[in-house]
């Protein structure tokens, strides 16, 4: 499924998982918007490995990205970066 979305804001370190072996790790989160589209003003949390290259292409609040996603992955509304393939801008 193609979507177009804006990015409305990007957290630093804003989710922590804690696992059972004591170990933890932190995402950033992107908060965007759906625009377009029978999903059309739905909102969604992509957590964002912090030392990741997909790191650039989330980080810059207000940037429309046209992406592609399979639509299971958007019933939680919190979703991981990679899940996205992000189209480069012409």
């Amino acid at each position: 499924m193609k979507l177009t979305l804006v990015i409305r804001t990007y957290e630093i370190q804003a989710q922590f998982d804690q696992f059972d072996d004591g170990s933890s790790e932190a995402f950033d989160v992107a908060t965007a918007e759906i625009v377009g589209g029978e999903q059309a003003g739905q909102r969604l949390r992509i957590l964002v490995e912090s030392d990741s290259p997909l790191a650039g292409r989330w980080n810059h609040p207000g940037e429309t990205l046209t992406v592609t996603v399979e639509p299971e992955r958007l019933a939680a509304q919190i979703v991981f970066a990679g899940a996205f393939a992000v189209e480069d801008s012409p």
